[in-house]
């Protein structure tokens, strides 16, 4: 039985967006006309040395299968009987690799959160500031057992400090910062510009600063002043982390899958979108394990939980660009 058009699936896969660590976008779909769906990793889009154990891709596929989730409701379906198999398919030998499976059934109301998928963004840029009282209302609104929120400012503070100091650590490895700079698109000649990775748009810079940081990221040139001052102002991010008015740290219980964590968090970061606010990724404070004990430490969260990621948010002081998607043909599985 026909449970969905050709058409339907194909606008279906590209209106289910999802946040990827470097804009890598790993998912893979397969959808059957007679509701079955397939997930799967396309591991060409791993991060081998940004993401070693693939806690971040996990949750982008996690996320994924949200926004499937999410956006299947539009079309008046709702995605369900999960089959989870990403960790028994992970040592195939295969380019792409099995995540889940799933049915769409007939019948199903529009989720709120929907409309909140295209809005999603990404802001590196400066936040305007906030009052006391709406600072305490996102805490009031935000704050869960998957979220908690920072407003304080010298914590704030802090942690732009080991952001930055976290950052130029990372960058010292060669091979870190070379898989890094083959996902960044600072020039428009380059020709995934508009296509997958982040680029100067995204990045919030605008044409000199993007040609300076082509010229010294260069791997070749990188690994010259990889310790030196130039390198640490480079990658400093201090002033745009202290702007923000509060931080969001996702969390999850220790024991959870990072694929059924990235539901939730994707769950989270639409809620606060919901309520116009944005932010990007602090990964490297939380991909650190000092820093992580330090932010750890310092909130006190229960030891049966921990931080999945960071991310500064605040009002943008200015419209968002938005993070480019590969297109139909290099997400969708075709027979």
């Amino acid at each position: 039985m026909k449970i969905i058009t050709d058409e339907s699936i194909e606008k279906l896969i590209q209106t289910a967006i999802y946040p990827s660590p470097h804009n890598t976008q790993p998912a893979l779909w397969k959808i059957e006309n007679d509701g079955r769906v397939y997930l799967n990793s396309n591991e060409d889009r791993w991060l081998k040395y940004g993401d070693p154990n693939k806690k971040d891709h996990c949750l982008a596929l996690g996320a994924a299968f949200e926004a499937m989730a999410i956006a299947s409701t539009s079309f008046g379906l709702s995605l369900d009987q999960l089959d989870y198999h990403y960790e028994e398919s992970i040592n195939t030998n295969k380019d792409y690799k099995l995540v889940a499976k799933a049915v769409l059934k007939r019948g199903s109301k529009l989720d709120p959160l929907f409309p909140m998928l295209e809005m999603r963004r990404c802001w590196r840029g400066k936040f305007m500031a906030e009052e006391k009282i709406t600072l305490e209302n996102i805490v009031n609104q935000l704050n869960s057992e998957s979220l908690h929120i920072i407003t304080g400012f010298d914590l704030i503070s802090d942690c732009s400090a080991w952001y930055d100091k976290s950052t130029f650590e990372f960058l010292k490895d060669s091979e870190y910062e070379e898989e890094l700079f083959n996902w960044l698109r600072f020039l428009k000649t380059h020709p995934k510009y508009n296509e997958d990775g982040l680029n100067a748009d995204c990045l919030n810079l605008n044409v000199l600063e993007a040609t300076v940081a082509h010229f010294l990221y260069n791997p070749k040139r990188y690994k010259i002043i990889a310790h030196s001052l130039l390198a640490k102002m480079l990658c400093a991010e201090k002033e745009q982390t202290k702007s923000a008015p509060f931080i969001s740290l996702f969390l999850s219980n220790k024991e959870d899958s990072f694929f059924f964590a990235g539901r939730q968090m994707l769950k989270n970061w639409l809620k606060m979108t919901a309520m116009g606010y944005y932010g990007v990724p602090l990964s490297s404070l939380t991909d650190r394990k000092s820093t992580a004990e330090l932010l750890t430490d310092a909130i006190g969260i229960s030891k049966r939980k921990q931080i999945l990621f960071a991310m500064r948010c605040g009002r943008p002081v200015k419209k968002i660009p938005r993070s480019h998607r590969l297109p139909l043909e290099k997400i969708k599985i075709y027979d």
